[in-house]
């Protein structure tokens, strides 16, 4: 699991791979895994159940990515977490715990990418 700071109001991605149950290699997972975000002190959804990108070539690969906009509030932490299915068996992953630095307009750039994590999902 990956821990960082995001500014408020950058597009943050982070990477997934799948893996095989039995043999624990990179497997494509049977459909396309989501994530969701939760505030980590009250576990209240922020984002539910958003589809993964597939890497183009990379099998076994997905991208998430989601604006850290007005959702969230600034000086708490939040938990992406993640779920695909391989071979009928589903598995989660924690890929990435964050904290919102601060939402004010005038002190953060209103743009910007944040390449934040990468995590395997296990089964």
């Amino acid at each position: 699991m990956a821990s960082c700071n995001i500014r408020y109001n950058t597009e943050v991605h982070f990477d997934v791979a799948t893996h095989s149950p039995s043999g624990g290699y990179v497997l494509p997972a049977d459909e396309i895994p989501k994530f969701w975000v939760f505030n980590r002190s009250n576990d209240t959804a922020i984002i539910d159940a958003s589809g993964f990108i597939q890497r183009t070539g990379f099998p076994g690969m997905y991208r998430g990515q989601f604006p850290a906009d007005a959702r969230f509030t600034s000086a708490q932490f939040y938990n992406v977490l993640a779920s695909g299915k391989v071979q009928g068996i589903t598995g989660f992953a924690i890929p990435l715990t964050f904290y919102v630095e601060n939402n004010s307009f005038d002190t953060i750039p209103t743009t910007g990418v944040v390449l934040a994590a990468s995590e395997n999902i296990y089964f």
